[in-house]
């Protein structure tokens, strides 16, 4: 399935296996990019070859819930959390797409499972002499180890800081004590994630000539947010008067707020048209939309806080949150009657897609996208089809959908009580701090409420092992009141 976005990440691919070619990773993170270069030279295409490359990934997402559960509290939790996982993935498509989550929620997953193994073996001990409890021993090959895989997932998706500052925060916390282990595990931890960053900004370097990362989208994102999302009115700014006038044919009322395709219409028409750079640009709209957010403070910490709310309840249905009415919206600015006609969704917004690229360009990359997505892959039919049709019964369907069920009781449940359920209370107060700030990132970024299921799929193995921890240990204890507490925890 191919998207608009789906063109930037292509094209991020295509410059890297093309020596001759300019990549751009100031608009877009390389992470993604270097994958579906990975499936161009296994498969020989970014078609099916990059669906089969994310479901591979995605396949990997039990094992993670595993190994989660396991470190949660106990072994029978981990299947139980690897049954929720694979159930809970059956009715999610984002494999299917040309799209980063499948690939970010595995790499995240695995160097969450990394870390929560490297607190497991960094265990406190008394101290005779001072009468407490300090941490003795660190394990910083785990520590190193999930900081790879984190600063792969920031590679990917900028989503991951609110991991990292999880993770950096309980270290700290952890390692308050004895400084020299904390300090060390610290280390460890950090040393791949600047590695990271520096490949970032290196490549934009090579490439930009400019050694920095890429602006993530956030200029847009806060821009989205402010007016198509919020409806917030512009402010009497410099700012404002010059995102106004990337967008002429609509007035001032409407620009920004009728589509949220203008954004990027507009972005296309700064990079490309007038040759801004690409921070300039992210600079301008990050201003005229926070300028916005300043003069109506009340409107947006409400809509705020309600998202908030709806990432730590795990609710993704509900009355939309966004205070534009529907009644307001408008179809996407076409673009030059002489430009190629597309052919997949959002073809009014693919021609603004590359703002490096000229929209014939943009014509081309997509027709071979479409041709390379219509091409069979090997074992397209069987076994798959047959497997598809044994669960897609309705019995076999109906008892899924009842595991399903289970596996969506609300996560928050065994964090609440994760002192009377005995659950490892280091990986219950890093899973709640890295909650809390992810929907704070959520909710000061979210600018379309179908985002929402998309954000919250990336958590899917974290729910699905606090769920399965939940479930395990009140079964234990019902029918083994006098049990011990597991392994894990001692």
């Amino acid at each position: 399935m191919v998207s608009a976005d789906s063109l930037q990440y292509v094209d991020g691919a295509e410059a890297l296996l093309n020596g001759s070619a300019t990549a751009h990773f100031d608009f877009r993170k390389p992470g993604y990019s270097m994958v579906l270069a990975g499936a161009a030279l296994l498969f020989g295409n970014m078609g099916w070859g990059a669906v089969v490359l994310n479901h591979a990934f995605q396949a990997l997402l039990p094992l993670a819930a595993y190994g989660m559960g396991l470190q949660i509290y106990s072994r029978f939790a981990g299947w139980l959390a690897a049954v929720f996982a694979m159930c809970l993935l059956q009715s999610e498509f984002r494999a299917e797409r040309i799209m980063s989550e499948a690939v970010y929620a595995t790499l995240a997953s695995f160097g969450m499972l990394l870390y929560l193994r490297g607190l497991a073996l960094s265990r406190p001990s008394e101290n005779q002499n001072e009468n407490r409890r300090v941490a003795t021993t660190c394990s910083p090959s785990w520590f190193l180890a999930a900081g790879a895989f984190l600063g792969a997932a920031w590679l990917t998706r900028p989503a991951a800081i609110a991991l990292i500052a999880a993770s950096i925060v309980l270290l700290l916390w952890t390692g308050r004590h004895n400084y020299r282990p904390g300090i060390q595990s610290l280390a460890c931890f950090l040393f791949p994630l600047a590695a990271a960053g520096i490949l970032e900004c290196s490549i934009n370097h090579r490439f930009a000539g400019a050694f920095r990362p890429g602006t993530n989208t956030l200029g847009p994102a806060l821009l989205m947010r402010a007016r198509a999302y919020l409806g917030l009115p512009w402010t009497d700014s410099e700012a404002a008067q010059g995102c106004l006038a990337l967008l002429p044919e609509r007035s001032p009322e409407d620009a920004y707020l009728v589509n949220r395709h203008d954004t990027w219409v507009a972005w296309y028409r700064a990079t490309h048209d007038r040759g801004w750079d690409e921070w300039e640009v992210n600079r301008l709209m990050r201003t005229a939309a926070l300028e916005m957010i300043a003069s109506h403070p009340r409107e947006a910490l409400s809509n705020s806080a309600k998202i908030f709310a709806r990432c730590l309840l795990r609710r993704t249905d509900g009355p939309t949150l966004s205070r534009v009415p529907e009644e307001r919206r408008r179809s996407e600015i076409p673009p030059d009657a002489s430009n190629p006609t597309f052919e997949a969704e959002d073809k009014a917004y693919f021609p603004w897609a590359l703002p490096k690229r000229s929209p014939g360009e943009a014509a081309i990359l997509t027709a071979r996208m479409l041709n390379a997505g219509r091409r069979p892959a090997p074992l397209g039919t069987e076994p798959w089809r047959t497997l598809g049709s044994i669960a897609a019964h309705p019995l076999m369907f109906d008892a899924l959908q009842i595991v399903r069920d289970l596996a969506r009781v609300w996560p928050g449940f065994a964090l609440l009580f994760c002192g009377p359920l005995a659950l490892n209370r280091r990986a219950c107060g890093f899973l709640i701090l890295a909650y809390l700030l992810d929907a704070i990132v959520v909710a000061t970024m979210l600018s379309s409420d179908h985002d929402l299921a998309r954000y919250q799929y990336v958590w899917l193995t974290m729910d699905a092992a606090l769920t399965a921890a939940l479930f395990a240990a009140v079964l234990e204890r019902s029918f083994r009141p006098s049990s011990p507490a597991p392994a894990t925890l001692r």
